[in-house]
């Protein structure tokens, strides 16, 4: 795995993120995404799963296929634009 994501309001004290890095060997990631538009979006893409509104959905457990295509593609643009930044600075 390249990158550890953290969702959701109890990601973001400071034993939660230790506990994380001490069990995988990997710091996470902060800022890639919010962790509270994560639960948003999650439960968004779960309620319209449920509904039928997403008949392509594919659910990976609790996870949503969509979900993860959705944050894979902000992590890139994210780094990207980070890269880019970096380039004109």
């Amino acid at each position: 795995f390249d990158h550890i994501l953290l969702v959701g309001g109890a990601t973001k004290t400071p034993a939660v993120r230790r506990f994380v890095e001490n069990t995988f060997g990997r710091r996470p990631r902060p800022g890639l995404v919010n962790p509270d538009e994560v639960v948003a979006l999650g439960a968004a893409v779960h309620a319209g799963s449920l509904e039928g509104l997403l008949a392509e959905t594919e659910t990976l457990g609790p996870m949503q296929a969509s979900l993860i295509r959705a944050f894979a593609v902000k992590m890139r643009k994210e780094k990207r634009e980070s890269e880019e930044a970096e380039m004109e600075g």
